[in-house]
């Protein structure tokens, strides 16, 4: 939250996507290798970026700093750029899965 505070004034909108949720999403932006990832998109120049690798503050900071100062490759949004509609977070883990275990697999 802090990070995103303090790129409020800049020119890119972020967002972050769970892994699954938008395959479509996923598949126009090139993200087939793996989360966390983070993406900046630039509505005027209508590009985006991405950061790969772990989520922290300091990161965060550190890929706004570098988009700003233009060392982050942007590429074009796909014309198809959208996102599912999904059910917001509940900040809840989800339940185990039940199985039934035979008295042979024990």
């Amino acid at each position: 939250k802090k990070a995103a505070k303090s790129s409020t004034s800049k020119p890119f909108s972020f967002f972050w996507v769970e892994a699954g949720n938008n395959i479509d999403l996923e598949n126009n932006l090139g993200l087939g290798f793996g989360f966390p990832a983070v993406i900046a998109i630039s509505p005027q120049k209508k590009q985006f970026g991405v950061m790969m690798g772990a989520l922290s503050e300091k990161s965060l900071k550190e890929f706004i700093n570098s988009l700003m100062l233009g060392k982050i490759v942007l590429s074009a949004l796909p014309p198809s750029f959208n996102f599912k509609k999904i059910s917001k977070w509940d900040g809840k883990d989800a339940p185990p899965l039940e199985t039934e275990t035979s008295k042979e697999d024990l």
